[in-house]
C-alpha cells in the first residue's frame, strides 16, 4: 500500500465520526417521531369507541349482523331481530367497552348507561324479522364521539349522522 492512499484513509476518520453522529441522530429522531405518534393515536381510544360500537353492531355476524348460515356469509348492514337482545348483547358483543352506551332498534333499547348524558349517533339498517326485511335506524348512544378536536362528524358524508 502506498503512503497516499494509507493518508487519505487516515485523513477522513473526522468525516466518518461525524457521518456516524449524524445517522444516529437522524435513527434516534425518526424512533422517537413514530413513537410519540402512536402514543397520541393510542391517547384518544377512548373517543372513537362510538365508531368501534358501530362496527361491532352493524359488521359483526357474533353481534346482531345477519348470519346465513346455508351459505356461510354474514350480510353487514342487516340487523336479524331475533339476535337482537339482551342476552347477546352482554355475552357476545363489546367485550372491550366500558364506557356507558345504549342501542335502540324501534322500541327495543339495549345498553348499560347509567342515566349519563349520551350522544346520539342514528345509523340507517335493514332489519330481518322473520322473512321480512324492513328498513330503520340503530340509534346508537355513546359519549364523546365527537370529542376530538375540529372533528363535526365520524366520517365526511351524510351516511352518519348526529341526532
Amino acid at each position: 500500500m502506498n503512503k497516499k492512499g494509507g493518508y487519505d484513509v487516515s485523513r477522513k476518520w473526522i468525516y466518518w465520526i461525524l457521518a456516524l453522529f449524524l445517522f444516529a441522530f437522524m435513527f434516534l429522531y425518526m424512533r422517537n417521531a413514530i413513537a410519540s405518534h402512536n402514543d397520541v393515536a393510542v391517547e384518544h381510544l377512548d373517543k372513537i369507541e362510538g365508531a368501534v360500537i358501530i362496527s361491532e353492531a352493524i359488521f359483526s355476524p357474533k353481534c346482531f349482523s345477519y348470519y346465513d348460515k346455508d351459505l356461510g356469509r354474514a350480510y353487514p348492514g342487516i340487523i336479524d331481530l331475533a339476535k337482537f337482545n339482551e342476552e347477546r348483547f352482554n355475552e357476545d358483543c363489546f367485550v372491550f367497552i366500558e364506557n356507558p352506551f345504549t342501542i335502540k332498534l324501534g322500541d327495543i333499547t339495549l345498553g348499560n348507561s347509567r342515566d349519563e348524558e349520551l350522544e346520539k349517533i342514528i345509523v340507517p339498517v335493514l332489519v330481518k324479522d322473520g322473512e321480512i326485511i324492513r328498513k330503520d335506524k340503530l340509534e346508537i348512544g355513546v359519549m364523546d364521539y365527537y370529542g376530538w378536536e375540529g372533528q363535526d362528524s365520524p366520517r365526511e358524508g351524510a351516511y352518519y349522522k348526529r341526532a
